[in-house]
């Protein structure tokens, strides 16, 4: 029986339809009937909205699942339905088994204890949420966060407040601010975010760019640097966790054989790009590396330059756009500040520098949507402070 026109349906209703597209796969959600989903499609999209019924039943699962958030459930929720760029035509059983994954499960085990949990969560957020995010996500991106347009000084003035409070607030694994429009080139706006937390942990990022020194030697994968976490999350491992392929040491050192700088060190402002390694199962293309701390002699530390910056991120869009001729779909890159952490540059320096090479970039290419990756929330509001500049601009 279908749903009244002026009411919701009831979270059974929408459970069982979710285990209904769950079973067939979102691409084929377009032949089963799904009134309670198309109902509340109708009810939480926004006025006036031309999608058709399958398009509605998406963007509000897109964004229901969204608001789960990028820790495990929302990642596993993600791949559950084939939400995650590339995966939307796999077999349901494979869905399942990437989203089993992401909590280190069996698929049997995952399909008994966690996958009706997080159906019933979607059902929730769906009888929850208000109108659905749906402008300005590229589809198969699905990126939580605020509807395009939003203001950077708000979510500045925010996190301020919210600093000064007698608790701060946790903002790990990954907290967004934006996407921001922002009109940087005439012909089109571009949208940025900024993401504070382990940029490893993305899942809507085609492109991912870390920073390493000048000998592109990664940093240990017990460190807590960003060197080090992607080298972790990039590592293929056994059932029983032990290292099959250090992939980003590996890559690494085969990009310095290949170019004739076995031990380096290499210019500062080189990029080398290597597989994503396990990081591919969050859609990500490739990850490039940035030689951008050059070792100090005297001292512990590292040199960073604002030469080596600016020509490491007219690399990474440079190697980017030839990543995206051979892969139309890729349209996103993450960037951190360089320098902030061993290199000895404040956030608000860092952040200085990333931005005005980034937006020089994004002058003669506005197309990207940008990720500005950030630690702290020192480095957040350094990093909001310049873009609420651009946007007053």
């Amino acid at each position: 029986m279908a749903p009244d026109e002026d009411a919701l349906p009831s979270r059974h209703q929408l459970v069982e339809e979710l285990r209904q597209v769950r079973r067939v796969g979102i691409l084929r959600c377009a032949n089963l009937a799904l009134p309670a989903l198309r109902q509340a499609a109708v009810l939480r999209g926004p006025a006036g909205s031309t999608a058709g019924p399958s398009a509605g039943v998406e963007a509000l699962l897109r964004s229901a699942v969204g608001a789960l958030g990028e820790e495990e459930p929302g990642r596993a929720a993600q791949y559950l339905f084939g939400l995650v760029r590339g995966t939307a035509g796999r077999r349901p059983t494979d869905l399942r088994r990437a989203a089993a994954e992401v909590f280190g499960l069996s698929p049997e085990t995952f399909r008994k204890h966690h996958e009706p949990m997080l159906i019933g969560r979607i059902a929730e957020e769906i009888l929850r949420g208000g109108p659905a995010p749906w402008s300005g996500v590229a589809a198969g991106h699905g990126a939580p966060g605020a509807a395009p347009g939003a203001d950077p000084a708000v979510d500045l003035a925010t996190l301020r407040g919210e600093l000064a409070g007698p608790i701060a607030p946790s903002v790990r694994p990954v907290r967004r601010y934006g996407p921001y429009r922002l009109a940087i080139a005439e012909r089109q706006p571009t949208l940025v975010s900024v993401d504070c937390g382990p940029v490893e942990a993305l899942v809507d990022v085609d492109l991912l760019v870390s920073s390493e020194n000048t000998y592109l030697l990664p940093a240990r994968p017990f460190s807590a640097t960003l060197s080090g976490g992607l080298r972790r999350a990039m590592a293929i491992r056994g059932p029983d966790g032990g290292l099959i392929d250090d992939v980003m040491a590996r890559e690494l050192g085969e990009w310095l054989e290949r170019h004739g700088r076995p031990g380096g060190p290499v210019d500062p402002g080189v990029v080398a790009v290597t597989s994503p390694g396990t990081l591919r199962r969050q859609s990500v293309v490739a990850v490039l590396h940035a030689a951008i701390a050059v070792p100090r002699e005297d001292r512990p530390g590292y040199e960073v330059s604002w030469a080596g910056v600016s020509l490491a991120v007219t690399r990474c869009f440079d190697l980017a756009r030839e990543l995206r001729a051979g892969d139309e779909g890729v349209g996103s890159i993450a960037v951190p500040l360089f320098g902030a952490g061993d290199g000895g540059l404040s956030p608000e320096q860092s952040a200085e520098w990333m931005w005005s090479a980034v937006r020089r970039e994004l002058c003669l290419d506005p197309g990207w949507r940008v990720h500005l990756t950030t630690w702290t929330a020192r480095e957040t509001c350094a990093v909001l402070a310049l873009l609420a500049s651009t946007a007053r601009a």
